[in-house]
């Protein structure tokens, strides 16, 4: 399977690299109780709003596979307990869980400054997880969200690209804004938004200078296409630039968040009297 590949295969990437020469110790794996979790605010941060929507998210959709280890070191001030280094989260979220007393964690025998310094550095190399990535893997999971967001894609002709690039070298059936098309989805639904992805297709297509499927011409193209066709939406693209109607109407607007309701607004204003005047000279 090309799909499945060695370690070997995917370190070539790395380039020039200065490996550490003291590792340490490596931790040792335990199951702690949760009621001998703790968390030492001197160097761990507290819980803001969203990380209590985090917390309910895992506690909601607990299950161990999707459960990682906690990296714990023995407290000093509560002898016989473990300050929480990574996975405050996940520990809260577990507690709040009927069902779960213990977790699953790896101890590192750290003073507090080698804690603190543990925490910063778990925290400052974490690797995001792109929108690429997620919807690739919610394809093969089956999750809901990515097999619509493929659906409508296939309905309109658009790819998902392969990788993250700029709009300029992108082709003009491939998109990356994975996010505004599950929004759009949500929001305007189905057919609004295939017209929009494939109008969009076609402007590109015959602009042949990469995609034009960006998040801000979705945000105006699925809100004129409630009330144009595909026609009509195609030729009002083919005249207008989403960038400069942005450029227009943002300064306009006292909610930035309104700027792609006038700007469909007045595409279909502009479609509808293209019409009127294609009726007259009949």
């Amino acid at each position: 399977m090309t799909d499945v590949v060695s370690i070997s295969q995917l370190s070539g990437g790395a380039g020039e690299i200065s490996p550490s020469g003291d590792v340490g110790t490596p931790g040792a794996s335990r199951w702690v109780a949760l009621s001998d979790l703790v968390v030492d605010l001197r160097y761990q941060r507290a819980v803001d709003r969203a990380g209590w929507r985090n917390i309910r998210t895992i506690c909601d959709n607990f299950s161990w596979p999707k459960f990682e280890p906690l990296i714990v070191a023995p407290s000093i001030d509560w002898p016989g307990r473990f300050n929480i280094i990574d996975g405050q989260h996940r520990a809260i979220a577990a507690f709040l869980h009927p069902q779960i007393t213990e977790v699953p964690t790896i101890v590192h025998d750290l003073d507090l400054q080698q804690q603190a310094q543990a925490f910063r550095d778990v925290n400052r190399n974490i690797t995001r997880i792109t929108p690429l990535a997620i919807y690739r893997s919610g394809l093969m999971a089956g999750d809901p969200k990515a097999i619509a967001i493929k659906t409508v894609v296939d309905a309109a002709g658009v790819k998902i690209a392969k990788y993250n690039m700029s709009l300029p070298l992108m082709n003009p059936d491939e998109c990356l804004c994975l996010s505004t098309i599950e929004k759009m989805l949500t929001r305007h639904g189905f057919e609004a938004t295939k017209t929009a992805l494939t109008s969009l297709r076609k402007v590109g297509e015959q602009a042949a200078a990469g995609t034009l499927i960006s998040r801000n011409a979705l945000l105006v193209s699925v809100i004129a296409a409630k009330t144009l066709n595909e026609n009509q939406l195609l030729d009002v693209l083919l005249e207008n630039d989403v960038e400069t109607l942005r450029d227009t109407f943002l300064p306009r607007v006292q909610n930035p968040a309104h700027w792609p309701g006038v700007a469909a607004a007045w595409l279909v204003s502009k479609a509808e009297a293209q019409q009127t005047s294609e009726v007259r000279h009949a």
